[in-house]
């Protein structure tokens, strides 16, 4: 009987390629391709009427603690740099359309000479306190795949084996977070003296991308070489809220009468700090 069963079985398997063309058997749907995610990294401010003799040095955007991490950690992340090349654009557009006049952009305070410090009234810039992370949790055994067909009689519960747990896929969930908060910063150039300093939280849900497979469920942490599609779109949708929110609180924060308070008394303030 065992004999007679084994030849069916090699006799149906070659023909398993015949029943597949004329619609017997099922064959596997195929996988469901993820498209990556274009993170939307522009913002455009309404122009105002409204002009002012205020300029402002732009200074690129500056990095402190959490934030100062998530640049080192990240310094090769297009991503993150995508972001940064789009803010130091948005800032410089934002402010000239509210009326502003600028110079710059400028990679630091400390960096700006002398003469490049006159030129501006007051200095303004985005200071970064804030880390997105990508970390796996709930390590778990990775479902058996189907193979989208089944035969009676090519298999049966005797024949099945004993699965090695060593040798089972490891999957796990990835949780996406952002975490801290961007300021805005406005200060007298010679000084430094800060004239504006206006905070806002960047922290945002946590996205979870559930079964996801790679070293992040072995305890690595931001691997973005071997990040899922899935997980990259994630990551990718973390930064686009946090250039999002960063760039509609800087238009609804700075306004020209401001800033024109601000360099009315840009004199005392010097006074003072001389003093």
């Amino acid at each position: 009987m065992a004999k007679n069963f084994s030849c069916a079985r090699l006799a149906i398997i070659p023909a398993l390629s015949f029943f597949y063309q004329m619609g017997c058997v099922g064959a596997p749907p195929p996988a469901a391709v993820v498209a990556p995610y274009e993170p939307n990294f522009k913002y455009t401010a309404p122009e105002t009427a409204k002009k002012t003799d205020v300029t402002l040095g732009i200074v690129r955007p500056q990095f402190k603690n959490s934030g100062r991490l998530e640049e080192q950690a990240h310094k090769d992340d297009a991503t993150l740099q995508a972001m940064l090349r789009s803010m130091d654009a948005s800032i410089g557009e934002i402010l000239v359309a509210k009326g502003f006049k600028t110079t710059g952009p400028f990679d630091s305070v400390n960096e700006m000479t002398f003469p490049e410090k006159k030129t501006a009234d007051l200095l303004f810039y985005p200071e970064f306190d804030f880390a997105v992370t990508a970390v796996g949790i709930n390590k778990h055994a990775a479902p058996p795949k189907s193979t989208g067909f089944s035969i009676p009689g090519l298999s049966s519960s005797t024949e099945k084996k004993e699965t090695d747990p060593s040798k089972v896929p490891q999957i796990c969930d990835v949780v996406i977070e952002v975490v801290g908060n961007v300021s805005f910063v406005a200060a007298e150039p010679q000084t430094g003296e800060r004239m504006l300093n206006k905070k806002l939280s960047v922290t945002a849900a946590k996205q979870t991308i559930p079964d996801q497979e790679g070293s992040l469920c072995d305890g690595g942490k931001d691997d973005l070489n071997n990040m899922p599609v899935k997980v990259k779109n994630a990551w990718a949708l973390a930064h686009e809220i946090v250039f999002q929110s960063s760039m509609k609180a800087l238009d609804s924060y700075v306004n020209v009468d401001e800033m024109q308070s601000f360099k009315a008394n840009i004199k005392e303030v010097r006074d003072k700090k001389s003093y």
